[in-house]
């Protein structure tokens, strides 16, 4: 579907209309993504496995042979990557070249909702289109070490808990909130049971849902939403001890998460500590010369908008954050080359988010935004800067560089769909071409107004 049209009256981000201007999007963005998909494929799916992905696949095997998890096979991580190679060895086999197939079989799932996601969130797939073949760019751009990693592998259940989320704030009754709301408490475990600290994205947006519940007390589809997703975690997780209980893991797995005597995983508090000198001063700074820049002005904002921050606040937030990344790629050395090689990524995806408005933006914006801010916290918990790690990270931040003046621009000068348009001057006669005043036909049935050309 072509991004030809502009409905002046509709936003980009609203949730309206998303649902009649689904579809897939034009074909040549598609087909540029296919370009982009199976040269970066072609790059990783013959290269081994990296030492991660054989320790687990070897782990599988073993314990698909009998062998107890934690007792027999020992390992430091939770069991959910055991799950997905388990469904790798059924469906494709045990070989490398195997997981390297089931690999890119599950990354296409993964684009597939990148794409639906774009599309559901009232924009046009085209932008879905360009996300994912960024995507697919960074994901095999880090290299056959960091392919085929559990991080890689909890981007899926992460966007399928938007999809569900974004559902069961939009359902029009309390019993579909609350299936949606289920199948995304069940997908934020998925999450967690792969990657732990990943569930810090399952707790942004139960807070989120929690957030909209008091917001609009009255509206009974959010609260049974917000329970679904509750219950939907909760009843996944005992399920899952019940289950290991059933394998004899349990026991072992919590003796082994609780171990005191093995140095930890994470090391982000320690180094968060560690900034956080600096970070007051910087706060200080920041807050001195907003105050000084606000109070220079001749006018004052009497009045705050809803949604929107004061001038001051605004300005003094912006720029703690800025001294706060550049303080971080200055003492984290791990962090410094990752951050400058994402930079083409993060940064528009960070501008984005700066300069709009919370209030009046589509769920499926606010969810977005919510989750890659709890994958980057998680990140930074973990205190281990892994190309790998950022996957979640590079889905979410594709998809708000793309969402961005400029992502849309490039979107809609790809699009090529050409809607039957009739000429002002002349009614009647249809018009392929862009003349500057039409009146379109548009897919759900509405006349818009102001078409900017059929490119």
């Amino acid at each position: 579907m072509g991004f030809s049209g502009q409905v002046q009256s509709e936003s980009l981000g609203s949730d309206a209309g998303a649902t009649a201007r689904g579809g897939f999007g034009s074909p040549a963005l598609a087909a540029l993504w296919l370009v982009v998909w199976t040269a970066s494929l072609s790059r990783s799916l013959f290269d081994p496995i990296g030492f991660d992905q054989a320790a687990w696949q070897y782990a599988t095997e073993r314990v698909m042979a009998g062998q107890r998890m934690y007792v027999d096979v020992w390992d430091q991580n939770a069991p959910g990557v055991i799950g997905v190679h388990w469904l790798s060895t059924v469906l494709v086999g045990r070989s490398p070249l195997a997981l390297r197939v089931f690999d890119a079989i599950w990354q296409l799932a993964t684009m597939g909702l990148l794409v639906s996601l774009a599309a559901r969130d009232g924009r046009r797939s085209s932008v879905g289109w360009l996300a994912a073949a960024l995507y697919a760019l960074a994901y095999y751009g880090t290299g056959y070490v960091h392919t085929a990693q559990r991080d890689g592998f909890a981007v899926l259940p992460m966007l399928l808990m938007l999809h569900a989320a974004v559902d069961a704030v939009r359902a029009g009754g309390k019993g579909r909130s609350l299936g949606m709301g289920l199948v995304a408490g069940v997908m934020g475990f998925a999450v967690f049971a792969i990657k732990p600290p990943l569930g810090l994205c399952y707790g942004a947006v139960w807070i989120f849902f929690l957030s909209e519940v008091w917001r609009r007390r009255i509206d009974g589809r959010l609260l049974a939403g917000w329970l679904g997703l509750t219950a939907g975690f909760l009843v996944a997780a005992a399920a899952g001890i019940a289950w290991m209980m059933h394998l004899g893991w349990w026991s072992a797995f919590v003796q082994t998460m609780t171990r005191s005597d093995i140095p930890g995983y994470t090391k982000g508090p320690w180094m968060v500590r560690q900034l956080l000198p600096t970070v007051g001063m910087a706060i200080v700074l920041m807050a001195s010369i907003a105050v000084a820049v606000r109070g220079g002005r001749a006018s004052s904002q009497t009045k705050i908008e809803v949604g929107r921050l004061p001038e001051g606040v605004g300005l003094w937030l912006v720029g703690v954050f800025v001294c706060v990344v550049m303080l971080t790629v200055v003492q984290w050395t791990e962090w410094q080359p990752i951050a400058l090689g994402l930079a083409g990524l993060w940064v528009p995806a960070v501008g984005s988010v700066l300069v709009c408005t919370w209030a009046g933006r589509s769920v499926a914006w606010r969810l977005v935004m919510l989750t890659a801010v709890a994958s980057a916290a998680s990140i930074v918990f973990q205190g281990r800067f892994f190309l790998y790690h950022f996957h979640p990270l590079i889905a979410c931040a594709s998809w708000r560089t793309i969402s961005t003046k400029p992502g849309l621009a490039a979107a809609r000068a790809w699009s090529w769909t050409p809607r039957r348009c009739w000429n002002a001057t002349s009614p009647g006669w249809p018009a392929w071409g862009g003349s500057a005043r039409t009146r379109c036909s548009s897919t759900n049935g509405r006349e818009v107004s102001s078409c900017w050309g059929q490119f």
